[in-house]
């Protein structure tokens, strides 16, 4: 699933439904949270993919360091929030490649890829 961003960086754009950690807290933690903050959903059978840089731009440069994730929702039903406009599940052939909002997702999306085939 690919959420469609309502809000800029990317406006419009497909990512990656996330955010960022808080000070100090564990990823796995951290993605339960931004789940149901998101999405309004509660997600199971949480496995690593890995984790691949990047940087931020949005009135500031930061570097990024994004660890991926594969879950399941358990319960809930998805209502995406305000910063983003919609979702979507994609099949391995059907991924918007070129409307992707950030360079860190291509290699992430191929190497999920890999691992459905």
């Amino acid at each position: 699933m690919l959420v469609k961003r309502a809000i800029n960086p990317k406006k419009g754009w497909w990512d990656a439904p996330g955010g960022f950690l808080e000070n100090g807290e564990d990823p796995v933690r951290g993605l339960r949270r931004e789940m149901k903050e998101e999405l309004g959903v509660s997600i199971t059978d949480v496995d690593f993919l890995g984790v691949y840089m990047d940087t931020y731009l949005h009135g500031y440069k930061a570097a990024t360091l994004n660890i991926i994730y594969q879950a399941h929702i358990g319960s809930g039903a998805i209502k995406p929030m305000d910063d983003i406009s919609g979702f979507r599940w994609f099949a391995p052939r059907a991924i918007p490649w070129r409307r992707l909002a950030f360079r860190w997702l291509t290699p992430a999306l191929r190497d999920w890829v890999r691992l459905q085939k």
